[in-house]
């Protein structure tokens, strides 16, 4: 992303399929389909938690990365509070879309939702598994578990 960003001076955003409810989620249309991992298209619409995510064409999703011009900062001065009685990083980031070109990328690998208990636990026993010190003792402990 910050390659592209260095390469086109547009503001990059991480985004991934999210197939199912998206109303807990920033929702992302794009002009061209992500169809691949790492391709990339221009932003169309953005919108933070939608009421209504069914009336979108989209099961895009951003990841809560992102690579942005300095343009950003006088949108967010203007941003409103929006979902939750918050300003949102996205609502700025979808102004900005309106005015010049923001990408979405279809990120590679994976991605877990930590705010919600079940995605911190997938991460948490991902990543441990994965680690060079503690992976092989962890896994043990692990299976274990699963065996009593």
């Amino acid at each position: 992303m910050i390659a592209r960003f260095n390469e086109t001076g547009r503001s990059q955003v991480l985004a991934k399929r999210m197939p199912g409810d998206l109303s807990e989620y920033s929702v992302i249309q794009t002009k061209e389909p992500l169809d691949r991992e790492g391709k990339v298209s221009r932003i169309v619409e953005f919108i933070e938690k939608p009421d209504q995510p069914q009336t979108l064409d989209s099961d895009i999703m951003a990841v809560g990365r992102y690579v942005l011009s300095a343009d950003i900062w006088p949108e967010l001065e203007r941003t409103q509070p929006g979902a939750w009685g918050r300003i949102q990083l996205t609502d700025a980031i979808a102004e900005l879309a309106k005015k010049q070109s923001v990408d979405a990328m279809l990120m590679t690998g994976d991605s877990y939702d930590c705010g919600k208990k079940m995605g911190y636990m997938q991460a948490f026993v991902k990543y441990g598994l994965r680690n060079l010190k503690e992976g092989a003792k962890f896994r043990k402990g692990i299976e274990k578990l699963l065996s009593e």
